[in-house]
This record gives structure tokens, sequence and C-alpha cells, in this order.
């Protein structure tokens, strides 16, 4: 029963050009194909399965990436597979692949997926035939599949393994069509014995356990190694897939090693303005962590007076952390207005009513201050 370890949608090379920890994050997000690496061989898995997306991008990506990436597939014992996704689609010109082919031709384990053929492969088990589904371009109405359904009935006794990269209908966004859209049904119905997929970064099927194999699925798409940035939530995940003729049984490796988070924190004077925020993000791994904080609210004089130093004393160990508070406010007190108003002007008396109201008093006092009635 051989063991594939699957991954996709790595985007090794992606630009954080807005990140002060961008060099961090290239580091952390290698480091994890590395230690999905150690954990295939491990589990003496037979493939290692890249589907589409290893790289960020067709162009640009320096040579020293693509022999460092390189270097670490040679480190797996088995073969690697790598197909070409969306992001850094394949082309007879196109130099990413080129250069990638120069560093992995003397290596001898890794095989780039791009013809539409049959790959036939030995293992202990028997024969294994694997059929990619190779993309072209950055964008297609159509997915990739034609050549593979052309051939009607698949040859051999061996297992028959299926590789794709593109938007699963029904779990993939994808609007305006353009992603080489596949549907469930139509994998169901090509007759290889598994499918492992790319470009949903999203782990499917998402009931698989880390403990345990689970058996009853046939489609598999790992989503991607490392949470990509504050629009992708999952936490970062390969699978483990036992191959069988007719069957399959996979699950999860936790591969994630950065966490990009917002939180939106609301502040009262109630609550030291140290503990409101530590309270929020004292179960982070703080050196894995990239945090932005949406503040608002309102915080005593002295927290406000020294929020700086409150948020530089509670960053301390972060990756990355970043503070919005654009939205707290000092809290309003009697000593507050009078040090901001005239003791009998009406803006006074007026906030003075409201402090029982701290909400409206607040609004208020903002109105005020856009009037410029404030000292």
């Amino acid at each position: 029963m051989p063991k594939i370890f699957l991954t996709a949608d790595n985007h090794l090379g992606r630009r954080y050009d807005s990140h002060p920890a961008r060099e961090k994050i290239a580091e952390a997000r290698l480091f994890a194909l590395k230690d999905m690496i150690s954990a295939a061989n491990g589990e003496g898995c037979r493939f290692f399965a890249i589907c589409g997306d290893l790289f960020d991008r067709v162009e640009g990506i320096p040579k020293k990436l693509i022999k460092d990436v390189c270097a670490a597939l040679s480190d797996f014992s088995g073969t690697v597979l790598v197909l070409p996704g969306n992001h850094d689609y394949y082309g007879e010109g196109i130099k990413l692949w080129k250069d990638f082919e120069d560093e992995a031709a003397p290596l001898g384990n890794i095989v780039l997926l791009k013809d539409c053929k049959e790959y036939r492969f030995d293992s202990e088990d028997g024969e294994i035939a694997v059929y990619p589904a190779c993309c072209r371009s950055k964008h297609s109405r159509e997915n990739a599949l034609g050549w593979i359904k052309s051939l009607g009935g698949l040859s051999g006794e061996g297992i028959k393994i299926g590789m794709a990269h593109g938007a699963i209908e029904g779990v993939s966004p994808d609007g305006e069509e353009k992603y080489f859209k596949m549907t469930l049904r139509e994998l169901e119905d090509i007759p290889v014995d598994l499918w492992l997929l790319g470009h949903t970064h999203i782990p499917y099927p998402e009931s698989l356990s880390e403990d345990t194999y689970t058996s009853g699925h046939k489609i598999f798409n790992a989503g991607t190694h490392v949470q990509t940035d504050l629009g992708c939530s999952t936490e970062g995940f390969g699978f483990i897939i036992k191959a069988e003729k007719g069957e399959a049984a996979a699950k999860k490796y936790r591969s994630g090693n950065l966490f990009f988070k917002r939180l939106y924190i609301e502040s009262s004077p109630e609550k030291s303005l140290y503990d409101v925020i530590f309270d929020e993000i004292k179960d982070f791994e703080r050196e894995k962590s990239s945090i932005e904080i949406k503040l608002r609210g309102s915080a005593s004089r002295e927290d406000y007076s020294s929020r700086g130093e409150i948020y530089d004393r509670i960053s301390e160990g972060f990756m990355e952390f970043s503070v919005d508070d654009g939205e707290l406010y000092e809290q309003l007190t009697e000593r507050f207005i009078k040090d901001s108003f005239a003791e009998t002007s009406l803006p006074a008396r007026l906030l003075t009513a409201l402090l029982d109201e701290p909400a409206e008093a607040q609004m208020l006092y903002e109105l005020i201050k856009e009037s410029g009635d404030a000292r």
C-alpha cells in the first residue's frame, strides 16, 4: 500500500513587500516545505506530490530560491511529482521551469509533470500510473482534464492516480469561472483510484483527522501548506494518503508555521489597556504570528497617554505587531472635561450630564472636537 504526501499552493517566492518581517516569512514558508519532506520520509511515503503553485509566479523567481527548493525536494527518499499550477503554469519558453529542470535533473528524484501523458512508476505494491492535468496559462474557462477523458478506459492493473489544479465547483470560489473549474461528478467519472488536487487553499475533505486515517474519499485537496495572508483561513496542512486499488485512506499533517490575524478589540477604562489587549493575544505563538489590532473604545487617561509604551511592551516577541487606535479615546471624566472646556460652557454642561452614558458622551465629544470648540 504506497503512501503519498500531498501538498499544493506553496506559493514560494511570494512577495511580502508591505511586511517588515518579509525575510522571516519567506524563510518560514521554505522551512515548512522542508518539514513536510521530513514528515513524508518518516511516514515512509513513496511519493511527494505537489499539485500546482509550488512557486507564486512564472517571472522573477530568484535562481537561488529555485536551487534551494530543489535541494529541499532532493532530501525526499522517494519520487517527487511536481505539477505546474495556474500561478506557475508551464510553457516551453518559461524561464522558471527551464531553471527548475536544470537544477532538478542531476538530483534524480524530481519529475516535472509537464506533458499530457501517462507517467508510470514501479513500487513494492506494483505499477503506479499518474495522469497529470497541467496548467498552461494563469486563467482558463476550461479545465485540463480533457486529454485524460479522451483515453476512455485506462490501461493496466496498477493503482491509477489523477493530478490536477483548479477550482472545485461548490468548494472553491470561482465566480468568473476562469480557474480551470472542475466538478466533483466530473472527477468521479474518470476511472482513476484517487485524485490529488491543488488550487483551493483550504483542505478538502475538511473531515480528515490528524491522528487516524479516514477512508471513503477519492478526491483530495490539502490546501496551502502555510497560511498565506489575512484572507486565508487555513492554518496550513499536508495530507498523507494510503493508496490502494479502488480505495484510499488519508490523514492531515499540520505544517503551518505562520499565523496572520486581525483582531478587533473593544477597550473600556474598567480594565487596563494592557490587560484588554493581552487577554486577546495570550495564546498566540508570538514568534510565528503577524498580528494587526483594530482598537476602539476608551481608556483611562493614564493608559491613553502611555498607550505607545503599552503597545511596545505587549508586542515583544511577535514576528509582526501593529495597532490601529484611531477609534480609541481617552475616558471622559469630570477632570478631562474641566481641562478641555470652560466650566460654564455648553459643551462642558452637556458632556458632564452624559458621563453616565459613556458611548453617547464620546460621540458628542467627537462632534464638539470636529466643530473646533475644544481647547
